[in-house]
């Protein structure tokens, strides 16, 4: 098997006297679908962050090997962008048609009508906000790909969709999903890893 994409080992997180992550280890492998699960408050978003090197504050040892691309449970869109150019804005190859055009059958494939994609963020749904959260970070090249509960605000139809879109990732590049709770689809599918 190829190397890991991430080595998290005796990783230990607290604000201030209180243990949030306590001696996480687990080597991240290539084309490998891992859910972490586990109820509000058990330390997900804060692991996630840790993978992802946005958060260096904690012992232990952390060996990143390759780009992230993450999705937060914030939305962190660009007030002033359309649904399609908040995804295009992160990337390099912003003016290329091809990649206009992958942006806009992504956001099809999620329910998106031609006129949702041209609205801005205070004219879309919570849901309509996560899923373009969830594309801009499905469609930046990375070999990493972090969401943070993906399933967030969704109906059954588009979490189906969007577990469907993960799985197909991660014959491709390392997916680490958190939930609170395990998706049927992923029960044979990933590593589940409990907090």
């Amino acid at each position: 098997m190829n190397e890991y994409n991430i080595k998290a080992q005796n990783i230990t997180k607290r604000f201030g006297s209180e243990i949030v992550i306590d001696n996480f280890t687990c080597d991240f492998m290539p084309d490998t679908l891992y859910s972490i699960n586990g109820a509000s408050g058990r330390g997900k978003t804060t692991l996630l962050r840790i993978l992802a090197g946005l958060d260096r504050n904690f012992s232990g040892i952390l060996d990143i090997r390759g780009k992230c691309s993450v999705m937060f449970q914030e939305h962190r869109l660009f007030p002033s962008l359309s649904a399609v150019d908040n995804i295009l804005e992160l990337s390099f190859e912003k003016k290329d048609p091809a990649l206009t055009d992958m942006t806009m059958s992504t956001l099809s494939s999620l329910g998106f009508s031609p006129e949702d994609m041209k609205k801005y963020p205070d004219e879309l749904s919570g849901g309509m906000k996560q899923r373009i959260s969830f594309a801009r970070a499905l469609l930046f090249k990375s070999d990493i790909l972090i969401l943070d509960e993906p399933f967030k605000e969704l109906d059954e139809n588009l979490r189906s969709v969007i577990s469907d879109i993960i799985l197909g990732e991660s014959k491709h590049r390392t997916v680490i999903v958190s939930t609170h709770e395990i998706p049927e689809i992923f029960k044979n599918s990933a590593i589940n890893i409990q907090l």
